[in-house]
């Protein structure tokens, strides 16, 4: 069922599990599970110790969980929301393991063969360590007696390569350090930089501890990076995380698909069109804005901020929910509509002016803002008239008469 191969030793091998005693008596734990699974956890309180199994395997494969998200930046792993409490991530991770422990001593219903196996492999492991050092041992005594040749001759008061080598790569490195000094200190001051570039980092947006950069490429500032993708296929309860908070741990790849240093992204609500690149802003402005601010209407903005907890992030999802029943109650009086499953692309569609008119309510028509000349119905108008067909001239044959 796990999906190992039983021809393998390995297929022994322990689930991600805690060491700790008490789960649900765990701050960590509790917070995790409050953030992976929100709600879930509310509704179904019997399933506790379940997903707390589930947690284990997240915060264990949490490193190859970023590397899928990172290759593919629409896949649906970027939204989800633990990914972006590192701190708590590197906790959780501290306390699970796939050692045999007194919480979980042993794997069950393995055949007697994958002992075999795994007696074999360590027979394995132990001929190719002594053979790693025997061939090892030739280089460390030719290192050995170079190095005694080069304290006597250092004793004995003559010089040799190595000296002279190791001297000057003490002066170069003295030299970089307080070359690397110098310029901080002057970066420090604001020297060396666009007055431009100085004013743009002073307005960085800043609220309540959280600070979130602007990108430069192409020669302008962006909200987000180059590579930047929505993910692809989110349901409006996970979207909503991001429309509030963003992605304050979102992870970049540099020249040699090696990880860089995570980049904070702003909550997606403060996200300008004019600021991202032209299919994220199409994008942003199709699924994304049309459904959130639709349920945001109604909601004070002093309410949100980017420090808030999962606890009020699901209060608020509920409050705009709300509005949203208000505006377009139709959606949830019919009952051929599978709401709870739609992505954010088809509630946008169905949020639509069009689709109001067509199918809302007489409450739904009535909360409907003033048309403006995208929304606005085309009227028809006079038919243009065709204009008409050019006759093609007949050619007179040779030797006829015209």
């Amino acid at each position: 069922m796990a999906g190992v191969d039983p021809n393998l030793s390995s297929f022994s091998a322990l689930p991600p599990h805690w060491t700790v005693q008490s789960l649900l008596d765990d701050e960590d734990i509790s917070w995790g599970i409050e953030c992976m699974f929100g709600s879930i956890a509310c509704r179904h309180p019997s399933s506790l110790r379940l997903l707390s199994r589930v947690l284990a395997s997240v915060a264990y494969s949490v490193e190859w969980i970023k590397e899928v998200s990172v290759t593919n930046r629409s896949h649906p792993f970027l939204a989800i929301p633990i990914l972006q409490k590192p701190d708590l991530l590197a906790r959780l991770k501290g306390k699970v393991t796939l050692e045999a422990s007194v919480f979980m001593p042993k794997a069950t219903g393995i055949p007697p063969h994958v002992s075999q196996l795994n007696l074999m492999t360590s027979l394995l492991e132990l001929c190719q360590t002594t053979l790693e050092k025997v061939n090892d041992q030739a280089e460390t005594i030719r290192l050995s007696i170079f190095e005694a040749l080069e304290e006597r001759a250092l004793e004995n008061g003559h010089i040799t390569r190595s000296n002279i080598q190791d001297i000057l790569e003490k002066f170069r490195a003295n030299i970089s350090t307080d070359v690397t000094r110098q310029l901080e200190l002057l970066r420090s001051e604001g020297f060396g930089r666009n007055p431009e570039v100085r004013v743009l980092e002073n307005q960085r947006q800043e609220e309540q501890g959280q600070t979130f950069n602007f990108f430069t490429y192409q020669g302008r500032f962006w909200d987000v990076p180059e590579d930047f993708e929505f993910p692809i296929g989110i349901k409006r309860s996970t979207g909503w995380h991001l429309w509030l908070q963003g992605i304050p741990a979102y992870q970049r790849q540099d020249e040699n698909g090696m990880l860089m240093q995570e980049a904070r992204i702003k909550p997606f609500r403060k996200f300008l069109p004019s600021r991202l690149p032209k299919k994220v802003a199409d994008v942003f402005k199709l699924h994304w804005r049309p459904v959130y601010s639709l349920m945001e209407d109604g909601i004070l903005s002093t309410r949100i901020t980017e420090l808030l907890t999962s606890e009020e992030i699901n209060g608020l999802y509920e409050e705009g929910t709300e509005n949203m029943k208000r505006k377009v109650s139709y959606i949830f009086e019919n009952v051929k509509f599978h709401h709870k499953e739609w992505t954010l692309a088809t509630w946008s569609f169905y949020i639509g002016r069009h689709q109001i008119m067509k199918m809302g309510t007489d409450e739904d028509k009535r909360h409907l803002p003033e048309p403006n000349k995208n929304s606005r119905c085309h009227q028809p108008g006079r038919k243009r008239r065709a204009a008409p067909l050019l006759t093609r001239c007949r050619r007179t044959p040779k030797g006829a008469k015209k």
